[in-house]
Formats: structure tokens, sequence, C-alpha cells
């Protein structure tokens, strides 16, 4: 009884009790899977953080490159403009083939010509710094016909292809290629020259990036972290003739034009001559019986008597008329021969008993019969 007495006299716990043992449990501090998840969450921004910072960096470090990569063309050009050729590459030896400590910057020469293609850009005679931004040397290959003075037929051989060694040609003629090997450094030139043996060594490198470390002539540009720049042979010398290099760029072409010979029809047009003669027939008077004849005489409707009318048109080549007024008896028969408008190419028409064109027409007026048209 007593122990059920003190069971029920036992206090109930009150709001502010448990208001008290909550405050106790947290006063004790964060539990362990609370700070794996606030550690996690830190690693996750800090780590994105990092990472982006690091590809800003990489990103600008690109863009300071390709800055110096176009410093390098002008000064490449202003090499050729100054001394009408390019510069040797720098391949670590002296004067006497001696391999050096380091690359000194100058391009190295064997009388007239390179010791090599390839090698250290000549950042010395260049006025350029000597590394890229990645901390390492940039490669150079040149064309070396131009080497020599530079003229309209220096050739180059050069090749440079888009993103694969079968890519896109950029050209085939490139006077010359400088690359900058990225921030992986695979294949850049090492600092220490190797000598007459080799005169380069390089650091390891392979699959795509070897084609922009090897000794060929094509490069691709595009690949991996590579970055490379190209000079046109037809910028060079364009620059170089701005500058007032003569090179003699002038050519002849014969250009074999077609000559068309063209038969202009000619015409010859014989102008209508129109020959007005007006003759006097002789007037025979005649006595005789026959004083009937006088009215056919008058009207004789001929082609020769009416010539105005009837040979208006006659245009004949050879036709002989001849009008032969020997003896017509007639009274006093006048006849006055008009010939108007006779429109002849060599005619002449003259009616004193000579020859009047007809067409084919023979008149013939004789002492018996009057002339009639045949």
């Amino acid at each position: 009884m007593t122990n059920q007495s003190a069971m029920h006299d036992a206090p109930l716990p009150t709001p502010e009790s448990s208001d008290r043992k909550r405050q106790t449990r947290s006063n004790r501090g964060f539990s362990l899977l609370e700070l794996v998840m606030v550690l996690s969450i830190l690693s996750a921004v800090v780590g994105g953080g990092l990472a982006t910072l690091s590809s800003m960096r990489d990103k600008q470090q690109k863009q300071k490159t390709s800055v110096s990569l176009d410093k390098i063309h002008e000064a490449l050009i202003w090499y050729a403009v100054t001394n009408k050729h390019l510069p040797c590459p720098d391949v670590g030896v002296d004067a006497s083939d001696v391999a050096q400590t380091a690359f000194d910057g100058v391009g190295d020469e064997n009388g007239s010509n390179c010791r090599l293609a390839y090698g250290v850009l000549p950042w010395k005679d260049l006025g350029l710094t000597p590394y890229d931004h990645w901390g390492n040397y940039y490669t150079y290959h040149l064309s070396t016909p131009y080497h020599a003075d530079i003229t309209c037929t220096t050739t180059s051989n050069l090749e440079v292809r888009q993103d694969s060694a079968t890519g896109l040609l950029l050209t085939d003629q490139a006077v010359a290629v400088v690359v900058s090997h990225g921030k992986n450094g695979a294949g850049h030139i090492l600092p220490t020259p190797a000598g007459p043996s080799a005169y380069l060594t390089r650091s390891p490198v392979s699959g795509i990036e070897a084609n922009n470390a090897d000794t060929n002539t094509q490069y691709i540009q595009n690949i991996v972290d590579d970055q490379l720049y190209y000079l046109s042979p037809m910028l060079l010398k364009t620059r170089m003739m701005e500058s007032g290099h003569n090179m003699s760029c002038a050519t002849t072409t014969t250009t074999s034009v077609p000559t068309t010979t063209t038969s202009v029809p000619t015409t010859t047009t014989s102008a209508p001559t129109t020959t007005t003669t007006t003759t006097s027939v002789p007037t025979t008077t005649s006595t005789s019986s026959t004083t009937s004849v006088s009215t056919t005489t008058t009207s004789i409707p001929t082609t020769t008597t009416s010539v105005s009318t009837s040979t208006t048109s006659v245009s004949t080549s050879t036709t002989s008329v001849s009008t032969s007024t020997t003896s017509v008896p007639t009274t006093t028969t006048s006849v006055s021969t008009s010939t108007t408008s006779v429109p002849t190419t060599t005619t002449s028409v003259s009616t004193s008993t000579t020859s009047v064109p007809t067409t084919t027409t023979s008149v013939s007026t004789s002492t018996t019969s009057a002339p009639t048209t045949t």
C-alpha cells in the first residue's frame, strides 16, 4: 500500500520540465551525422570553386598565348621587311656547331643555310620573350627557301590542317609555323640542347599531338591543347611590297584573243541614171499616095515611141533596140521623144537612131510596114 501510494504521490511531468530537457540536449552541439553533412557541402562548394578558378586560369593562359602568337606574327613580318629574309631556328649550338648550355634565342646557321628547319623560336632575333604562358619554348618551323632573299618566286611547303591529319587543308604553302604545346606540354622542346647529334630533345608525346612535335612538314590546328600560328606567303610578300620592297613581281601573261573574221556582204547599188534626151527626129515630107499611113505612124503604140511610159522600168543587161527612121513616109509627123526616168545600171538611152535598151524586144521600123511590138 505504501509503495502504491508513493507512486500515486509522484509529481507528473510539466511542460516546463520538457523544455529544460530539450535545451540541455541542444547545448551538447551537432551530432556526428550533422557534421558530416556540413563538411560534405563545404567540400563540394570549395571543390567547385577551385575547378572554376582553374578553368578560368587555363582560359586566361590560352588567351595570353594567343596574344603572344599575334606578336610573333608581327615580329616575323617586321624581320622579313628589315632583312628581306626570315631567321633560322635556334638549335642550341654555336658557330662551330658545338652544343651550348642553353638556347640563346639566336638562329643557328651553317654558312648561308639553317642548321635545321625546325627548333626553338629565335626570340632574341625577333625581340620577344622565350617562353609561352605555360613556361615552355615555342616550336618554330621554317620553309628554308625563305632564309634567302625573298622574291615573288620563293616557294614554301609547310602544310596545316584542321582537327586531324586528314582534316580540312588550311594551307600547303605556309612560310613558317609556330607551336605552343599547351598546358600538358606534350612534345615541347626540353631546355637543354642535345648538340650536333640530334640538336633537340622533346618531352614525351603520343597520339595526334605527335604531328606537332615531329620532323615532318604537316601540322594540325585545334588538337588537345596545342595552339599554333602559320604565316601565309601572300600576306608576307604583300606586306614587304607595301613597305617598299621591289620583288619583281610583274608577270607577262600572253593571252590569245580569238579573231573573228566576219564577211560583211557588200551591196553595190547602181543609182538609176535618168537621161533626158530631147531629140528632134528629122521630119521627112513625102508626097506619096500612101497618105493614110500618117494616121498609123502618128499613134504608134510601141515601146520605143513612148519611152516615157513603156521604158520606165526598163532594166536590162544588153538589149539593143534599133530604131530605124529611114524613109518613113509621113506627111508631117513630128515625133518628139522624151526619155524620162529610165532607171538603168549602165545604159545610155539615146533615140538618135542608136541603141535604146529594152527587154529582149527588137523593134525595127522599115519603110514599108509600121513598127509593132513583138
